[in-house]
């Protein structure tokens, strides 16, 4: 049995129901007319189609350039405290634009190797044992480390 997160609007808490009991909102995700049942359907999709169909879900999502797009511009020094503000502060219509990364004090344009520099840099911060954020569950993974997050910086804290 599968089982999927869900949170409590009212107090925030994160508990796992099985999958066949939790509540799809779809409301203002762009992917108007998704069903519960054209879920189902996708999911006894063999792979390779149901890749197919994602695909072009996604990209009935995506938001072209000349419509709108994101620069995000860091400090290479503070990428991980910049980056986690920008995107506290950002709208949620605004996460189906194209991103452009920037980093501050160094000439660069984002063809897609920023971008993708700045995938790895913030993903070994995040990850980054000295850095407190994640720690050793005992039973083979990595759970959040809710205390070892910097005052301000969790999305989760209500401060």
């Amino acid at each position: 049995m599968g089982l999927v997160r869900s949170m409590s609007a009212n107090s925030g808490n994160l508990t796992f129901v099985p999958a066949h009991e939790a509540a799809i909102d779809v409301g203002g995700t762009g992917l108007r007319g998704m069903t519960p049942e054209l879920l189902h359907r996708a999911s006894a999709l063999p792979f390779k189609k149901k890749l197919k169909w994602f695909r072009q879900c996604r990209d009935k999502l995506k938001i072209e350039w000349e419509y709108g797009h994101v620069k995000v511009r860091v400090n290479r020094e503070s990428i991980l405290y910049d980056s986690l503000r920008h995107f506290q502060k950002i709208k949620k219509e605004d996460m189906h634009k194209i991103f452009r990364f920037q980093f501050q004090h160094e000439e660069g344009i984002d063809a897609g190797g920023l971008a993708r520099e700045w995938f790895q840099v913030v993903s070994d911060q995040l990850f980054n044992p000295d850095f407190g954020l994640f720690v050793g569950s005992g039973i083979g993974y990595e759970e959040i480390n809710n205390d070892g997050w910097p005052k301000g910086w969790c999305v989760l804290d209500n401060n």
